[in-house]
């Protein structure tokens, strides 16, 4: 799930994405993906299930959309391939209206980390081809399911130095019945302790044709609850909405299973 400066500005940005990982000291691996926006080059290690489990909303004046029950599941094929599939069920509830509920939309992807910043010394880097699509049993409301289907092919990277990482994302997203994106996330943060990481993150959409954009800011942690499980929360709101959608927070509140 994604969320949607003049000309100039924009291309600066993207620009600052790609090459920031590559004015920093090289250490290990850099961490995003959820609860974050932007996901990261990272895998969950050859025969290793991951499994996020959360409640994700968005908050508008007039209405409030909730995902719950969502799965999204990982698998590792090899040190350095990922499958994944994503969806769950959505509410929709327009205050002093109505409430609509229903299956979403199933997101299929593969991950292929080509550079590994501890093998390669050089940075971690990823392709990560995704497909979203609907499900036979998935909602006709384009409100709980958007319709069409969507290609996305996003870039990761990521290092880190001491304690702290850093983490660019960019990519394009084409869309059969919507207009097409590029897309772009920053994710920076701190690792006080094994496990346990604090992060902050910029995430922006560029609609290719019509020059709207949008732009978000995001907080988020993990934190350990054992060996095999972890709490996944974060918050955001939006600092530049596309014209057909309002200013609006976000919120994302899981648990993530390695198994």
């Amino acid at each position: 799930m994604l969320y949607h400066i003049r000309v100039t500005a924009r291309k600066s940005i993207i620009i600052a994405l790609v090459l920031a990982p590559l004015v920093v000291p090289i250490a290990c691996l850099g961490q995003a993906g959820p609860p974050m926006i932007a996901n990261d080059p990272n895998t969950p290690g050859n025969g290793i299930w991951e499994i996020n489990v959360p409640d994700i909303s968005a908050f508008y004046r007039s209405e409030n959309l909730n995902q719950i029950p969502f799965f999204d599941i990982h698998y590792g094929v090899g040190e350095r391939v990922q499958l994944k599939l994503e969806g769950g069920y959505s509410t929709l509830d327009v205050y002093d209206s109505r409430t609509l509920a229903g299956p979403g939309t199933l997101l299929a992807g593969v991950k292929w980390r080509f550079l590994d910043q501890i093998e390669d010394g050089f940075a971690s880097i990823s392709l990560f081809p995704q497909f979203t699509f609907h499900p036979f049993y998935s909602s006709k409301d384009a409100s709980i399911a958007a319709p069409g289907n969507n290609w996305m092919l996003p870039l990761e990277l990521s290092r880190r130095f001491g304690l702290f990482f850093i983490t660019p994302e960019a990519g394009y997203e084409y869309q059969t019945l919507g207009k097409d994106f590029w897309f772009y996330g920053l994710v920076a943060g701190i690792e006080p302790k094994e496990n346990l990481r604090l992060m902050a993150e910029v995430h922006g959409d560029d609609v290719v044709f019509g020059g709207a954009t949008d732009l978000l800011v995001n907080f988020g942690l993990r934190y350990p609850l054992g060996k095999r499980i972890r709490l996944l929360a974060s918050a955001g709101h939006t600092l530049r909405t596309l014209p057909e959608m309002p200013p609006h927070w976000i919120s994302y509140l899981g648990l993530q299973f390695r198994l």
